[in-house]
């Protein structure tokens, strides 16, 4: 199985990176757990260079289409994990480079995975923090958001 992580070289993502390789395989689109082979990390910026001979890293801007669609490929055992974003108060003072990053870039993700054959996965991490005001103080409120 292929994986692919958004974000990769960021907290987060090196976080899930670790656990993945330590796991060492997923379940698959039969229900079946399958070995990871490969780990795509996709970021503009990487801390440091992989020890791992399963991790390639993708250098690039989630909202250039090319890139993600490099970056995800055509293999159809795949997961992708869509962890790059713009958060917070950065959106608000820089806010066309938050709907590129967050709106197009997702877009690419999302577009890139219903591309590949059979049935990828594509896991979206987010945070009730987007919603903000009233509804981060009530939590029986959350559901109906």
């Amino acid at each position: 199985m292929k994986v692919i992580i958004t974000g990769g070289g960021g907290f987060l993502g090196s976080q899930l990176c670790e656990q993945l390789l330590q796991r060492g395989v997923l379940t698959g689109p039969s229900g079946a757990p399958e070995p990871i082979r490969e780990i795509v990390l996709l970021d503009a910026f990487f801390p440091r260079q992989p020890v791992d001979p399963r991790i390639k890293q993708v250098k690039g801007d989630i909202s250039d289409r090319r890139t993600v669609f490099s970056a995800v490929g055509s293999d159809a055992a795949t997961a992708i994990f869509h962890l790059a974003s713009m958060v917070s108060g950065e959106c608000e003072e820089r806010f066309d480079d938050a709907l590129r990053v967050n709106l197009d870039g997702g877009r690419n993700v999302f577009e890139a995975a219903r591309a590949v054959p059979g049935l990828p996965r594509v896991v979206f991490a987010s945070s009730i923090a987007c919603f903000g005001g009233e509804a981060m103080q009530n939590p029986n409120t959350i559901g109906r958001l």
